[in-house]
């Protein structure tokens, strides 16, 4: 329920970090129509996303991972977690006490190219879990994500890499850690 010119509004802040500065018409960028309330929100999103990309695939998904290992409003425990027939679902996180709307694990799977961006030491722990843990889908949803054919990257400042860059451990992960200026 959060309006687009809100400061916790998703959409505001890919639109003020990233959207505004790209060479997109407006028509050109659909935002999640939260005015409408949770549910009535994930239908008309998940229309949309079926009248612009049709039964296809996402060609990108870029997404961020939370302290506690969730990726879009995936969040540990949630309902949307077990969704298969839906690409997009309103989701009530208990922590936040707050709908969310999110698109579904089958969704952001069959796209073609997924990237996580990660940043900030506190971010650390969660990324050692997601990606050399033991498999916990349920507590660690940002595990779900597995584009198949697709392809999976995972970018991180150095503060979230610190617990992952250069594990001798896993020798047959290819972890890739280089200072990159801002």
């Amino acid at each position: 329920d959060v309006p687009a010119d809100h400061a916790e509004s998703n959409y505001k802040l890919a639109y003020e970090a990233m959207l505004s500065r790209l060479p997109l018409s407006p028509q050109q960028i659909h935002r999640v129509p939260t005015e409408l309330g949770p549910s009535r929100a994930a239908d008309d999103y998940e229309a949309a996303i079926r009248a612009h990309v049709g039964e296809g695939r996402f060609d990108l998904i870029l997404l961020g991972l939370g302290d506690d290992g969730h990726t879009a409003s995936l969040f540990p425990g949630t309902q949307a977690l077990e969704v298969t027939e839906r690409l997009v679902v309103a989701n009530f996180v208990p922590k936040l006490d707050a709908w969310r709307i999110t698109f579904t694990v089958p969704l952001i799977n069959a796209a073609d190219t997924v990237f996580f961006l990660v940043s900030g030491a506190g971010k650390a722990s969660a990324l050692h879990g997601v990606l050399l843990g033991g498999y916990q889908p349920e507590a660690l949803p940002a595990q779900r994500i597995a584009p198949v054919p697709g392809k999976l990257f995972w970018m991180a400042d150095a503060e979230a890499a610190a617990q992952v860059a250069n594990k001798p451990q896993y020798p047959e992960q290819d972890f890739i850690y280089r200072r990159i200026p801002l």
